[in-house]
């Protein structure tokens, strides 16, 4: 069974494919992946920034400074389907807002659909961008807050187990993997490989991913 093949299935799947129907070239498709990629990163940025209450050229700067971030520069040519995680982060902390401020479905389900249309392909990158929305719920209680408790847990079962029934899909097929996949932890991402890679000079230079040095 080959390794997370099952994360390109949504949303990298049905882009290509209407592309594909409109018969663009595949450089032009490519392009406008990751233009996507890039405009949804950054108007998630200016919609976090619209509620948390930035306003100005101030949320201007931070929307274009986080659209634009380095970072995306060692994913775009190669793997640039790791970079969903990174475009929906804002996405995920402004409706983890939401459903703390308006109690309800609606915005725990916006949640769990962003976070199963960036997931499928790397589980623990989404793991990663998780923290920060999860972080949100203690920081309503103990220091804005915003709510109760209860409130935080209702709010947490809430975008739990939509995130869980939305995000089946690729679960199931990394469960297979799982069984029946090659151990990759052992051939390409192996605690040694990992670390040696990983010095703050070739950090710097942008050249830190592990992956080069397989």
């Amino acid at each position: 069974v080959t390794h997370q093949n099952i994360g390109y299935l949504l949303p990298m799947g049905p882009f290509f494919w209407v592309l594909s129907v409109l018969h663009l070239p595949i450089w032009v498709a490519q392009r406008l992946w990751m233009g996507s990629i890039l405009f949804a990163a950054a108007a998630g940025v200016l919609y976090l920034c619209r509620l948390v209450g930035v306003h100005g050229v101030g949320r201007i700067v931070a929307a274009l400074a986080y659209g634009l971030s380095p970072y995306v520069m060692q994913y775009a040519g190669r793997i640039s389907v790791i970079l969903l995680p990174f475009s929906g982060l804002p996405w995920m902390v402004a409706f983890m807002i939401l459903a703390v401020r308006r109690p309800g479905w609606r915005y725990p389900a916006m949640f769990a659909l962003v976070v199963a249309v960036v997931s499928g392909i790397n589980a623990s990158s989404v793991i990663y961008v998780g923290v920060a929305p999860l972080l949100y719920l203690p920081y309503a209680v103990f220091v804005s807050h915003e709510a109760s408790g209860r409130a935080d847990w209702a709010v947490f079962f809430k975008a739990g187990l939509l995130t869980l029934l939305t995000s089946l899909w690729w679960l199931a097929g990394l469960s297979v993997e799982g069984i029946y996949g090659v151990d990759i932890l052992k051939y390409t991402e192996s605690v040694e490989a990992a670390s040696s890679a990983a010095a703050a000079s070739e950090v710097i230079r942008g050249l830190g991913y592990w992956y080069f040095y397989n």
